[in-house]
């Protein structure tokens, strides 16, 4: 992915696989149901990207 545009002090641990290492496992175990977790990251991405494409300027 393209390099983050704040300086790495703000992000201290932001890797391109940061989401998948760090953040969905703690989802997990903070007990997030998977359903929500799909939803965060299946249906609201392809809702807005759908919608996205429908939009006229």
């Amino acid at each position: 992915g393209r390099a983050p545009s704040l300086p790495p002090e703000v992000m201290p641990d932001w890797r391109p696989t940061h989401l998948f290492k760090k953040v969905i496992p703690r989802l997990r175990e903070a007990g997030v149901p998977p359903e929500k977790i799909d939803t965060m990251l299946v249906e609201n991405p392809r809702r807005y990207f759908a919608e996205a494409g429908t939009t006229r300027c």
